[in-house]
C-alpha cells in the first residue's frame, strides 16, 4: 500500500508530456512552460519567481528540461540577455 502511494506521489511531481520534435537525430522530451514553472523547484532547485525572471523573453510554447535549465544557469550567472525565441 505504501509503495503504491509513494508511485503515485512520484507520477504526480512530473510534468505531463508536450508533443515532441525530434532535432539531429536526438528526441528528448518537451514540456509546456507552465508544467516546467510548476515543477521549477524539483527540476532546477529554482523558485518560481526565479523561473520567471530567467525565461522573460523566451517565447516558445515547449522546451525539453535541458533547454530550460541552460537558459536558467544562463541567467543565474548573468550572461542572458534576453529571450527571443
Amino acid at each position: 500500500m505504501a509503495s503504491e502511494k509513494n508511485a503515485k506521489a512520484a507520477g504526480a511531481a512530473r510534468p505531463a508530456a508536450a508533443p515532441t520534435a525530434a532535432k539531429a537525430g536526438k528526441t528528448e522530451q518537451k514540456y509546456t512552460v507552465a508544467k516546467l514553472r510548476g515543477n521549477c523547484m524539483q527540476l532546477f532547485g529554482v523558485t518560481t519567481s526565479t523561473f520567471d525572471g530567467a525565461m522573460h523573453g523566451h517565447n516558445k510554447a515547449v522546451y525539453s528540461v535541458g533547454e530550460t535549465k541552460e537558459i536558467i544557469e544562463k541567467w543565474l550567472n548573468g550572461s542572458a540577455k534576453g529571450g527571443n525565441d
